[in-house]
Parts: C-alpha cells; sequence; structure tokens
C-alpha cells in the first residue's frame, strides 16, 4: 500500500533522478504496475516476493542482515569497483554506500536493474538521496542489464583495471545465475584484453622515458591518469610546475 508519506519520499528520489538522471524518468513513469507482495517486517524492513505464492526476492528472513553478511563475505575492504546486479528494493546498495564512504577514496558502486516496476517500489521507502548525488555511484536502468554491463566496461575499459567485484542484490535465483554467469564469462575476456592493452601501453611508456633520459636537457613531462577528482588536476599540475 501507498501512503502519503512513501508518497512524498517517491517524488523526492524521482526528482533528485530528474537532476542527475533524467533519462530513467520516463521509464519510471510509464513501467506497469508490479506484481510483488511486498510486507513490512519493521520499519524500513519489508519482505518482497513476486506473487502470493512465488520465488522470494528478499527474506523470508531479515534481508538487513543477510545483506551484510554477503558484503563481509565480498571482503568489501579490498575491492575498488562493485558491480551490484538487480538491487531490487535496494538493500545491497543503502548498505554498501556507507561502508565505501568510509573506505578507501578509489571505491566506487555500479547499480544495475533491470526490473523497473520493483526499483520504483524502493523509491517509495527508502531514501536515495546520498547514492544518487554521489560520484562514486552509477545508475543503470536497463531491459538488458548485460548489454548496459558490457557497453559502460566498453567505453570506459579503465575501470576494469583495478579489482572489482560483482554482487546480487536479491535472493539469488535462476535468472540471478545466468545473469551473473554470462557476465562472468564476458568481463573476464574483457578484463584480460584491458590488462594486455594496458601492459603494452606502459612498456611503450617506459620505452620513451628510458630514452629521454639520455637526453638531460629535454623537457619533463609529467602525466595524471585518472586523477581521483578532475578538479584537483589544475592543482596538482602547478604544483609540479612550481617545483
Amino acid at each position: 500500500m501507498v501512503t502519503r508519506s512513501n508518497f512524498d519520499l517517491y517524488q523526492r528520489n524521482l526528482a533528485l533522478i530528474q537532476e542527475m538522471y533524467p533519462q530513467y524518468v520516463p521509464l519510471l513513469q510509464d513501467t506497469p504496475a508490479p506484481g510483488y507482495v511486498i510486507e513490512a517486517l519493521r520499519p524500513e524492513t519489508y519482505t518482497c516476493r513476486e506473487g502470493v505464492e512465488g520465488p522470494w526476492r528478499h527474506g523470508p528472513g531479515d534481508p538487513w542482515g543477510e545483506t551484510e553478511q554477503a558484503i563481509q563475505e565480498a571482503n568489501y575492504t579490498q575491492q575498488s569497483l562493485f558491480l551490484v546486479i538487480r538491487p531490487g528494493l535496494g538493500y545491497m546498495p543503502l548498505s554498501l554506500y556507507p561502508l565505501l564512504r568510509k573506505g578507501r577514496n578509489a571505491q566506487r558502486m555500479l547499480i544495475v536493474e533491470d526490473r523497473i516496476a520493483l526499483f520504483r517500489e524502493s523509491l517509495h521507502r527508502f531514501d536515495w538521496t546520498d547514492i544518487l548525488r554521489s560520484d562514486r555511484t552509477i545508475l543503470l536502468l536497463t531491459e538488458n542489464p548485460i548489454k548496459a554491463v558490457v557497453d559502460f566496461f566498453v567505453a570506459q575499459p579503465v575501470a576494469m583495471l583495478p579489482p572489482f567485484t560483482g554482487l546480487c542484490g536479491v535472493v539469488v535465483g535462476e535468472q540471478e545465475t545466468e545473469i551473473m554467469n554470462r557476465l562472468r564469462e564476458v568481463l573476464n575476456d574483457m578484463a584480460h584484453n584491458v590488462f594486455r592493452a594496458s601492459e603494452g601501453f606502459l612498456q611503450d611508456l617506459k620505452d620513451h622515458y628510458q630514452a629521454a633520459q639520455q637526453q638531460p636537457l629535454r623537457p619533463k613531462r609529467i602525466l595524471l591518469v585518472e586523477p581521483e577528482h578532475e578538479y584537483l588536476a589544475d592543482s596538482i599540475g602547478k604544483g609540479f610546475q612550481d617545483e
């Protein structure tokens, strides 16, 4: 049941999506009403299943506890990029994001959801403000999660260089297993090609600078590769020039 309070929350979330991801607003507004059965265990804790007798998406136990266990098992402090597939009501990204903020600066999260109606249910129940505004996260709402992830890494292959891990945001069923297995297969091939290309690039740089060392009067060049925050690049460059 949608009450006035969670409808207001949905409107605030939707306004943020309009600001940060305007291409998704028509998708969220046009999605038919879902057939999910969502029940409150306590405030801000809900179980979810597909139909009255359908498979569980969250639950039947405590979704927050199950999510916390999955995050700990993923050894989250060692990863630079988290690929969250099918967040559902959002327990996984909502639990993981505060940990990333306290962790290493380079940690990021890519959230991919193809069940738009279920994601819309989350917007009625949880405040997504921090995640939607964050430069640590990217949201992909899509009908084809595999293609969306592949297209993302094709456009930004350097994102594959740091360690990354995949997490599923709901109870893993047959569809989730198929998606994760297919992504693992495709991304492993892509990662191999990216690493091989990066090794060649780094070797070319090494050869170049070894040759440049033989010319002591040659101006030195400092290359900033993917600075953590782009707005720092000018300050960093000026600092090197001052030195």
